[in-house]
C-alpha cells in the first residue's frame, strides 16, 4: 500500500499488484457522487495499464474517456 513513485510513475499509488506478466499500479477513489476531479487525478498517478476502483461519477463525466485516452482501467 502507498507505493512510493519512480521511473515508470512519477506520482505514488494506493497498491500495486505484481504478477509474472508485470506490475498494475491501483488506485481507490471512493467518493462522493459528482466529483470527478479526484478521480481524474488518479489516472495520471496509476500510469499506462493502471487500474482504478470508485463508486459513483455525475451522468456528464468524462472520466472513461480521460481513462481510455490514458490507457487505464
Amino acid at each position: 500500500m502507498n507505493i512510493e513513485r519512480d521511473l515508470e510513475v512519477d506520482r505514488e499509488a494506493d497498491a500495486e499488484v505484481e504478477s509474472r506478466r508485470g506490475r498494475l499500479r491501483i488506485e481507490v477513489g471512493l467518493i462522493a457522487s459528482g466529483n470527478q476531479e479526484v478521480i481524474e487525478d488518479k489516472i495520471s498517478r496509476v500510469g499506462r495499464n493502471g487500474i482504478i476502483l470508485f463508486d459513483i461519477l455525475g451522468s456528464r463525466t468524462r472520466v472513461y474517456q480521460t481513462a481510455e485516452n490514458n490507457g487505464v482501467k
